[in-house]
């Protein structure tokens, strides 16, 4: 698997957004085997494949971007696909089965603050908390 398709994964997979420092930590071994001598090189390598994938993200073919918000790194919807979205999870097919995708971090009750948080706009799939099912988190 590419340097690429591994941040990429991860960043994806993200709850909160994430930092430099702990992607390193997650692929140094990798980006090791892959030649680089340093720290420094280990970091470098990291960082370059991110920018790389921030552009490949931000083109129009994409309904998704990664940016750095909070001191890391998220994937998120793009802002001109806010409504389609807001719509999807109101929507009888999203609610079935728990996957809404919308544009926040937190915790939601499914019908009553779902638009709420939707407005805040930051990233997230909403799955139900193991501690309080009729309660939704990102993930």
């Amino acid at each position: 698997m590419s340097l690429k398709a591994k941040l990429e994964a991860i960043v994806y997979a993200a709850e909160t957004p994430i930092t430099l420092d702990h992607i390193v930590q997650l692929v140094r071994e990798s980006v090791t085997a892959e030649g680089a001598d340093t720290e420094a090189e280990v970091r470098a390598r990291v960082r370059l494949a991110l920018e790389e994938l921030v552009i490949d993200y931000s083109t129009s073919s994409h309904g998704i971007e990664i940016r750095q918000v909070a001191g890391g790194y998220r994937m998120s919807s793009k802002p001109e696909h806010h409504d389609l979205l807001r719509e999807f999870a109101k929507s009888a097919a999203a609610k079935p089965a728990l996957w809404v995708r919308i544009n926040s971090v937190g915790s939601a009750d499914y019908d009553d603050d779902i638009d709420a948080v939707m407005a805040t706009t930051a990233v997230g799939v909403m799955v139900p908390k193991a501690d309080s099912p009729d309660t939704l988190r990102a993930v």
